[in-house]
């Protein structure tokens, strides 16, 4: 992929160039295999962490409920954790039965963000799985 940019950035502008002489200079199997380690590690920027977790989660979930009746306390500015420490606690106790769109997610690692939302956007708080089901 470096070798094949490298050759497109060094091509003079005003020369034309066509994808046959592209693959006259360079291997065309090497070139596609490097795409697609591309799409991979962009796969593990945005979303692998996240996934990583999911998948793991079902198992987790049986810790996290009584991990979650700890009595947590916070320095000053980490409210918002405090808060969604509450609120998981009232849906797991039945008073709450949705996530609000307005819970805080600002604690949560950028890397784990797209893991909480659903394809609409809206906080998730039951994950299906390829060949399992988690709950948060």
């Amino acid at each position: 992929m470096l070798e094949t940019t490298d050759l497109l950035l060094e091509c003079p502008e005003e020369r034309a160039f066509s994808k046959a002489e592209l693959w006259q200079q360079i291997d065309a199997r090497t070139f596609r295999g490097s795409l697609a380690d591309l799409r991979t590690f962009k796969w593990l920027e945005e979303r692998g962490y996240g996934d990583i977790f999911l998948a793991r989660y079902p198992s987790l979930r049986k810790y996290l409920v009584v991990f979650l009746h700890l009595p947590f306390a916070a320095e000053q500015g980490n409210d918002s954790l405090l808060n969604t420490i509450d609120i998981i606690r009232q849906l797991d106790a039945g008073p709450l039965q949705r996530v609000s769109p307005t819970v805080p997610t600002g604690f949560v690692p950028r890397e784990l963000r797209r893991a909480l939302k659903d394809q609409t956007g809206q906080i998730n708080r039951q994950r299906k799985l390829a060949g399992s089901q988690a709950t948060a």
